[in-house]
């Protein structure tokens, strides 16, 4: 069974500050020509700054969903999936300019980011740009964030679907049990920059990677219960204040005969210990050598 669903809820600072909620995010179940089952979907995060980005991280999100699901169901996507995903960012993008146009505004300020996703079970194809991410669980029960946070020399700039130039397109190699998505508020927070190689939480995203559900019922309940969350826990919404995003692919059936990934705790922490006394260690260089 191939699970699918997504949130976007508004985060408690735009809430406080009368901000919508400029996330976007979407699921479809389809089936191709021949009766195969597969997930398109696309999460998009507007640029703070921007004053219309909700409504083009709508534009670009919806755009991009509807030619995958097209293209799906009249069997064209898997010739080449990542090229069909490059066709639907290009769309994407002509979408939010033509808008733009029409309303006689500069179309930059509808930026924001989008991701996108095929996923048919087995394999997840993938196209990026922003700083949004994409952690991937596979079969053998490793588990990694294959897409790269694009952002400029200032760590709050980031690289919007305008930025072509820098479109990624990628493609799982090894069997894929699950994808999650994630806007930066959240993958912030469970999965690690760069300097830390990318490290993924895994407890805190575990459930949305391999929780077994029996039928659509448990999905929609599920997904309501994410939601309730997300929407409502305090301590977690003070946690991350920013909007938050999710949106989940996963086969049961390959994560019904898996083992739990093994997680190292121990680890995490001691690399955690070590790269912030590193930090320290560079940001004040002359106390840690009195010390």
């Amino acid at each position: 069974m191939l699970v699918s669903y997504a949130i976007s809820v508004q985060g408690s600072s735009h809430e406080k500050a009368g901000i919508p909620c400029q996330d976007c995010s979407r699921t479809e179940k389809i089936r191709d020509g021949d009766g195969r089952e597969l997930v398109a979907m696309a999460i998009a995060d507007g640029v703070g700054a921007c004053p219309f980005s909700d409504r083009g991280a709508a534009i670009a999100v919806n755009t991009v969903v509807d030619k995958l699901k097209s293209c799906i169901e009249d069997n064209e996507w898997y010739k080449d999936p990542l090229d069909l995903i490059k066709q639907a960012f290009d769309a994407a993008l002509v979408a939010v300019k033509e808008t733009a146009e029409d309303e006689q505004v500069a179309y930059p300020l509808f930026d924001s980011t989008l991701t996108a996703v095929i996923y048919d079970g087995h394999k997840a194809y993938i196209g990026h740009i922003g700083d949004c991410g994409v952690v991937v669980l596979y079969a053998d029960g490793e588990y990694e964030l294959v897409t790269t946070r694009h952002k400029g020399a200032e760590a709050n700039h980031v690289k919007p679907l305008r930025h072509s130039e820098l479109w990624e397109f990628v493609a799982t190699e090894k069997e894929t049990a699950a994808v999650l998505a994630m806007t930066d508020g959240i993958l912030d927070e469970y999965v690690g920059k760069k300097a830390m190689n990318n490290r993924v939480f895994f407890p805190a995203l575990k459930p949305f990677l391999m929780d077994l559900v029996a039928d659509e019922e448990d999905v929609v309940r599920e997904k309501e219960e994410w939601e309730a969350y997300l929407s409502t826990d305090n301590a977690f919404r003070e946690l991350v204040r920013d909007d938050l995003t999710i949106a989940v692919a996963r086969n049961t059936e390959l994560i019904e005969t898996m083992e739990e990934p093994f997680f190292d705790r121990e680890k995490w922490d001691a690399d955690s210990t070590a790269y912030e006394k590193e930090i320290e260690e560079f940001l004040y260089p002359s106390r840690c050598a009195a010390e």
